[in-house]
């Protein structure tokens, strides 16, 4: 079973997505149309808490405004890039996924802090689940 899991951005103060939440969502829909995952996960609390929506429920209503009828799971507590692979690592281990696609830009893909592939590395330690990091739009 593969997963795609999509991490968030810290939305607006209106409740709208910021430019890197808009562009990540553009490289999530790639990965659902040319990867056709089982499942999906999109990461974010209320880390805005002025935005009233967190940033998985609003990536999960922009996800079905686009059509994808792929389940969506709500990883809605993580307020870090760090709490988006604890709390999503404990979703997968759950669900009992084979490979994730991990979905960022490229700036916080390969950032040296905090890098979210070292990161899930880390809490998925001891499983068989493959990370593919994915930050392009195919």
């Amino acid at each position: 079973m593969t997963t795609l899991v999509i991490l968030g951005n810290r939305m607006n103060d209106d409740g709208s997505p910021t430019s890197l939440m808009l562009r990540r969502m553009e490289i999530a829909l790639s990965v659902v149309r040319v990867y056709k995952p089982d499942n999906i996960i999109v990461c974010g609390g209320p880390a805005n808490p002025a935005a009233g929506i967190t940033e998985a429920h609003w990536m999960k209503r922009y996800l079905t405004d686009n059509r994808v009828t792929v389940p969506v799971i709500c990883e809605d507590r993580s307020l870090t890039t760090e709490q988006n692979a604890r709390f999503a690592s404990e979703l997968l281990k759950n669900i009992g996924t084979d490979k994730i696609y991990l979905c960022t830009t490229p700036e916080h893909m390969n950032r040296i802090y905090l890098n979210p592939r070292r990161l899930f590395r880390h809490f998925l330690k001891g499983t068989r689940i493959k990370i593919v990091p994915v930050s392009t739009v195919q």
